[in-house]
């Protein structure tokens, strides 16, 4: 099922119910709005932000800010996601299966970035000395 609409409970004054019935109406059907929504949906959901709070990248991001908050603070990342894990979300979105498929998910997401961000930190970059002539475009070497 991709969207469960309540005709009686609808207003056309809230963006979610004017989305959903964009879905079932013509426009919408002939956009293709439909499978944007499910890949949204797919995308955006519990399972995906929750194992997102726990990759790394989050997780140093917060140990940093908190390190701000209160000077002085000794706290580790494995310290920050035990919090996390054992005391702010929910065991349903770890152990489930969804949960288990959003940790892939984000998990290879996470490693293709990881590759992207070692591949252009690897390029070799060359250093320009001298300027680029702004009328006819040519390099022009320094002059020492």
């Amino acid at each position: 099922m991709l969207a469960d609409i309540d005709f009686l409970k609808l207003s056309s004054r809230t963006d979610k119910d004017q989305e959903s019935l964009y879905l079932i109406a013509k426009e919408g059907v002939q956009k293709e709005s439909r499978e944007e929504y499910y890949e949204k949906i797919q995308s955006i959901n519990k399972y995906i932000i929750g194992n997102f709070l726990l990759s790394e990248p989050l997780l140093s991001s917060l140990r940093r800010e908190l390190r701000k908050f209160a000077e002085g603070l000794k706290i580790e990342v494995e310290e920050l996601e035990g919090i996390i894990k054992n005391e702010i979300i929910k065991r349903e979105i770890l152990d489930s299966e969804d949960g288990e498929k959003a940790s892939s998910k984000v998990k290879r997401y996470l490693r293709k970035i990881a590759k992207r961000q070692k591949k252009t930190n690897e390029e070799p970059k060359l250093e320009e000395k001298g300027t680029q002539d702004s009328t006819t475009g040519h390099f022009k070497p320094p002059t020492e």
